[in-house]
């Protein structure tokens, strides 16, 4: 638990860093110039003044040319300064990205870490809470589609607690975020199959919305919905 403790410190101070990098690298985008630049283009603009000094100064040219020459070499060197700027920039957004990199891997280990750590914590907890050995417990793996996530949690949770409540079972789901869609389920065999078909039966649920006319409503409704208990049960469905 304490080391669990650790991982958990040691994930937010992580969280904190990667947003002040994500900061960082959408001030340093906001300001990059649209014009864009290449370092072989700087490492080139120098040879190119020498070149044209050479020509201006050792080749007959009119004054309109000379002149002419003059302009694009100080393009030339204004061109430099900007790409001085532009790939200083450049080299820090790759400096933070690789940054971001690096903690994110960082934070994928710590995740897998503490995911271990939890289930072994919650296995423990599990086999005090119904008198046995954590050997005796068994874990199943099952796949639950994210888009169906929200349903078997259900509001703040009740349906997953009630579920684990029935079954005395442990189910962990991937954290949000985690490209895994799979849940695991911890408990004793009967208890960890019985949670299983339940959570494949909400999971695998579908939903239609069906527009009734009042004749239907009031037999649905009528005998305190009587007739709606009935066709659920036999039926396997919520209305």
């Amino acid at each position: 638990v304490e080391r669990l403790s650790q991982q958990r410190d040691e994930r937010e101070a992580i969280s904190r860093s990667l947003d002040q990098l994500d900061t960082e690298f959408k001030q340093l985008l906001s300001v990059m110039p649209k014009d864009r630049g290449t370092k072989s283009e700087f490492d080139g603009i120098d040879g190119k003044i020498e070149k044209m000094e050479f020509l201006r100064t050792t080749g007959n040219m009119t004054l309109q040319a000379e002149k002419q020459m003059l302009k694009d070499m100080e393009r030339l060197k204004q061109r430099k300064k900007f790409l001085a700027r532009y790939l200083e920039k450049d080299e820090e957004i790759h400096r933070v990205k690789s940054e971001r990199q690096q903690l994110r891997n960082q934070a994928d280990t710590i995740d897998q870490v503490m995911d271990e750590l939890s289930r072994a914590v919650a296995k423990l907890e599990l086999a005090m809470e119904l008198g046995v050995r954590a050997m005796e417990l068994t874990e199943e793996t099952l796949h639950v589609p994210e888009k169906h996530r929200a349903r078997l949690v259900g509001k703040q949770g009740g349906h997953l607690k009630a579920l684990e409540s029935t079954f005395r079972v442990k189910v962990t789901l991937a954290r949000r975020g985690s490209k895994s869609e799979q849940a695991v389920v911890l408990g004793l065999p009967d208890g960890v199959r019985a949670a299983i078909e339940r959570i494949e039966q909400t999971t695998l649920a579908v939903s239609e919305l069906l527009q009734l006319t009042e004749p239907y409503l009031t037999l649905l409704l009528g005998h305190q919905a009587s007739i709606t208990h009935s066709f659920q049960i036999a039926h396997g469905v919520k209305i």
